[in-house]
């Protein structure tokens, strides 16, 4: 426990007068950043206005569970289709990639992300119901997995290359393989490497037609992939939120996540000493703490949910009145002395 101790007294002198060169001096970078830079829309239902309820909990859930109802709104009118016009629809209408391991590669690489934008609204929805159960823990978590599927999208959609986004949608599939050939030779399943080494081929076999460059793995549980290797998480979340706060914010989530002495010591709440001389922690958070903690989880979503639309031609006006409010209720309590009134 004294390792603890020690971690408690770093952190808080990390949040206190020494805070921006403490661990969590990226999320404050985020939330400063964000500033007055985003223009704010009105939009008709839900209430687009900056809740200010006494109950700061509610307003955190709130203006996600906005944010998701706008989002779900803008992608149903549009059929959660990739429209025509679109920078989407234009470099898939001349795919000429198309070959085994698949007849319209750039489109399935655009609709990938498509998919993907389900999964991280899903989890802010999560992370709504975290937040009015108040459960302190569980929450880095799951804005952890916001960071990394906004990251993803973003990754797959950044370059105007269409070459670059399909060689970023095959590796991910090899990925996905490589990580089911390695769940099967940790079950003993007989048949996991033959599996893989039939899967694959489709992929490898186009890319090489397609002047892809295919490496070999070089640890065991890695596997193919073109041209170079797949970003890790942390790099993803670089994408997402900037490449100096970005990885500072997942580490940081991470130590929470995996239960990391130096994560749960940025959630005490109170430490003492009982008369027996045992000394106790409590765990926890208040509303301003969660708001600074977790904000990478909206900052990431507004991110991916921006380079998605532009790239696929759904509606960006629906959403951004919800978007800028979320931020704005996050950055008001999270960081209440860099408030303005609008």
């Amino acid at each position: 426990m004294s390792d603890l101790c020690a971690s408690v007294r770093t952190v808080r002198n990390a949040e206190g007068k020494d805070r921006e060169r403490g661990p969590l001096a990226g999320i404050w970078y985020l939330m400063r950043s964000l500033g007055r830079s985003r223009t704010r829309r009105d939009q008709a239902a839900p209430s687009s206005k900056v809740s200010t309820s006494a109950d700061s909990w509610a307003d955190l859930a709130v203006s996600l569970s906005r944010f998701c109802y706008a989002f779900d709104c803008a992608a149903d009118a549009a059929d959660r289709e990739i429209l025509p016009g679109s920078p989407a629809e234009v470099e898939g209408s001349a795919d000429t990639y198309g070959d085994a391991w698949g007849t319209t590669p750039i489109r399935d690489a655009n609709i990938q992300a498509t998919l993907l934008s389900t999964v991280f609204v899903d989890h802010l929805r999560g992370l709504t119901a975290l937040l009015l159960d108040t459960s302190y823990l569980p929450s880095a978590a799951v804005a952890r997995a916001v960071v990394e599927v906004a990251g993803e999208i973003i990754y797959l959609l950044e370059d105007p290359c269409p070459r670059e986004r399909v060689r970023r949608h095959m590796n991910s599939r090899l990925d996905a393989l490589t990580q089911d050939r390695n769940l099967g030779r940790t079950l003993g399943n007989a048949n996991a490497e033959r599996h893989y080494s039939t899967t694959i081929e489709p992929i490898t076999t186009s890319a090489e037609r397609k002047g892809f460059i295919i490496k070999n793995p070089t640890k065991p549980w890695e596997g193919y992939c073109l041209d170079d290797r797949a970003p890790s998480r942390t790099k993803l979340a670089g994408v997402a939120l900037g490449p100096q706060a970005g990885p500072v914010v997942y580490n940081t989530l991470s130590a929470v996540a995996h239960g990391g002495l130096n994560g749960l010591a940025s959630y005490v709440l109170d430490e003492r000493t009982d008369p027996d001389s045992r000394h106790m922690v409590l765990l926890g958070l208040t509303p301003q703490a969660a708001a600074v903690r977790l904000f990478p989880a909206p900052m990431a979503a507004a991110n991916a949910t921006t380079v998605l639309f532009r790239h696929v031609g759904w509606d960006l006006d629906q959403v951004q009145s919800q978007m800028d409010t979320m931020l704005e209720t996050w950055k008001r309590i999270g960081h209440p002395a860099d408030r303005t009134d609008h």
